[in-house]
């Protein structure tokens, strides 16, 4: 890890040398160096484990009747979405890159998360999220069938990511509108754009995430209520609904904390007191992450219990004793 540090230090001095630190479009043979970075050192963050924990959350219908078969939430800009896909692609894919819900005043924080959710479930002068959206989850399905038969082959996750190696970042990039004839990375797009100010996605600053869009949730469901008992059953339907979507996205920041890689990695430090573009300190990020998240870390819960955590799909904490035998999935 150690070398890996100094390898992005070092090509980071050489980055400065020709460019100012605070800028993200970059020329020439800067543009070579941000890419070779990019290559050998990932910045990306898999949505599978996202998706798997979301998929397993029941929903309640009743009194209403179930607005989809499939269970499936409609959104205002007409997507259909299950609250699995609305975890993995909320924050990571799906945001508004100028707005950090944890560096915002709390009497701003609310109308921060809905600008994140916004940029997924409204209509968008800008950009088309219902095309963006149904293309991500399309190439999520292809992976996870890539991952299942790998793993049926004796392979294990952290493995088939690591074949995998920057494909997958590639991939994010061009599909959220970066990436070029030239190059995959370069322009950025939404999802390097959001990687790169992602501390709403890293303890502690993931809990006060998450709670701004549970909150947000809940007063969505409040409605959701005096509309029913107006007897306005259709509108109750389509708010209630909305609750939920809004709430899934919330839990992408929620499950995100329950990450070993998440959990002590100090993102907002790196990216405060690095004098570096924001695209380097989130690869020097990016490192502590993989290395906590590749070998797990023991973790003292409250309740006087120890834990490990690891990265998996979906990701878990096991009890320290005998984990192999008694492991619980946090949620």
């Amino acid at each position: 890890m150690i070398k890996d540090i100094l390898y992005c230090l070092w090509l980071s001095c050489l980055v400065m040398a020709v460019s100012h630190a605070a800028e993200t479009v970059y020329h020439g043979d800067n543009q070579q160096l941000i890419e070779q970075m990019l290559e050998h050192h990932n910045a990306g963050f898999v949505g599978l484990e996202h998706q798997e924990y979301g998929d397993t959350v029941q929903l309640h219908w009743e009194p209403l009747t179930k607005p989809h078969p499939l269970g499936r939430l409609h959104l205002p800009n007409g997507l259909e979405l299950s609250y699995g896909d609305i975890v993995a692609l909320g924050g990571d894919l799906f945001g508004d890159p100028s707005c950090v819900i944890s560096d915002s005043k709390p009497e701003q924080r609310n109308s921060c998360f809905k600008r994140h959710f916004a940029d997924l479930a409204l209509p968008q002068d800008t950009n088309n999220p219902t095309v963006q959206a149904i293309a991500l989850l399309s190439y999520f399905s292809a992976l996870s069938k890539q991952l299942e038969y790998a793993r049926e082959q004796g392979q294990s996750d952290w493995q088939f990511y690591g074949e995998l190696g920057s494909e997958f970042n590639k991939q994010l990039n061009r599909l959220t509108g970066g990436g070029s004839l030239i190059s995959s990375y370069l322009p950025f797009g939404q999802y390097l754009k959001l990687a790169q100010v992602n501390f709403d996605h890293f303890v502690p600053d993931s809990l006060i995430a998450y709670q701004v869009g549970h909150r947000v949730a809940l007063g969505t469901a409040q409605h959701a209520h005096a509309l029913f008992i107006e007897g306005k059953l259709s509108d109750a339907s389509l708010a209630l609904q909305l609750a939920y979507a809004q709430n899934a996205f919330a839990n992408h920041y929620l499950t995100d904390s329950m990450s070993s890689g998440h959990m002590r990695t100090p993102r907002r430090a790196i990216h405060n007191e690095l004098f570096l573009p924001a695209i380097l300190k989130l690869l020097i990020a990016n490192l502590m992450h993989d290395e906590d998240s590749q070998f797990g870390l023991m973790v003292w819960l409250k309740l006087a219990s120890l834990w490990r955590c690891i990265f998996k799909a979906p990701r878990c904490c096991y009890p320290a004793r005998n984990f192999k035998k008694n492991h619980a999935t946090l949620s």
